[in-house]
């Protein structure tokens, strides 16, 4: 019998935090030759070396862009196949996989 996910309802997301961008105000996601410098997380590409490992949550409608003024830094806790437990610093919430790219 599969394992089933449970989402945690009392956990709210992080941000946002108006005004505060961790990358600065000119910061992109990407580098001068214009190649991504973050990864984005999958459940395949997850091994014992992420845990502690400092990721960035993106909301949804930051449609990636790791400057947006919602964007979220945390560390990662654990994971399973439904998400990644992260520490923030106001709170530790799963969140998608989909949401996190990992810090360089």
């Amino acid at each position: 019998m599969p394992i089933e996910c449970v989402l945690p309802t009392e956990c709210p997301r992080p941000g946002p935090r108006r005004g505060f961008s961790f990358l600065g105000e000119n910061a992109s996601n990407t580098s001068p030759t214009n190649t991504p410098m973050a990864t984005q997380l999958s459940p395949e590409t997850m091994t014992p070396e992420h845990e502690g490992r400092a990721v960035t949550y993106v909301p949804r409608h930051a449609e990636g862009d790791l400057s947006h003024e919602d964007c979220e830094r945390g560390k990662i806790m654990h994971w399973n196949h439904c998400g990644v437990m992260v520490d923030y610093s106001r709170n530790q919430c799963r969140t998608d996989y989909k949401d996190l790219y990992l810090d360089f």
